[in-house]
C-alpha cells in the first residue's frame, strides 16, 4: 500500500462521512475505532487509520495532509465552523502534491 493510495482511500472515508471530535462513529452516533467495520463517519486522522496501513506509510499520510493544512491535524480539523468540503480539499491538495512526488 502506496501513500497515494493510503490519501486517496482517505478522501474516500471522508467523502461518506466526516466526523469531528473523535476518530469514528457509527451511523447512530456511538463512537468506535476507525477501523472498526460499523464506522459511518470519520474525522481526518481516523480516515487514514481506517487504510490499516503500515505504520511508515501511514506516517507519510498523515505528513503530507500536515504540510497541506500547515498546523496539527486533529486541531485544524476539529475547529468550530471547519467543513466537509474543507477537509475534502485538503485531501484533495495532499494527493495532488503526492501524485507530483511520483
Amino acid at each position: 500500500m502506496t501513500t497515494l493510495e493510503v490519501l486517496k482511500g482517505a478522501r474516500e472515508r471522508i467523502a461518506r462521512g466526516w466526523y469531528q471530535g473523535a476518530f469514528a462513529k457509527t451511523s447512530k452516533g456511538r463512537v468506535i475505532g476507525p477501523s472498526c467495520r460499523n464506522a459511518a463517519c470519520w474525522c481526518a486522522i481516523g480516515s487514514i487509520e481506517a487504510c490499516d496501513a503500515p505504520v511508515l506509510v501511514a506516517g507519510n499520510a498523515l505528513s503530507r495532509l500536515r504540510a497541506v493544512i500547515g498546523h496539527s491535524i486533529a486541531w485544524w480539523q476539529d475547529q468550530p465552523g471547519r467543513t466537509q468540503a474543507e477537509v475534502l480539499a485538503a485531501f484533495d491538495r495532499a494527493i495532488e502534491l503526492e501524485e507530483q512526488r511520483t
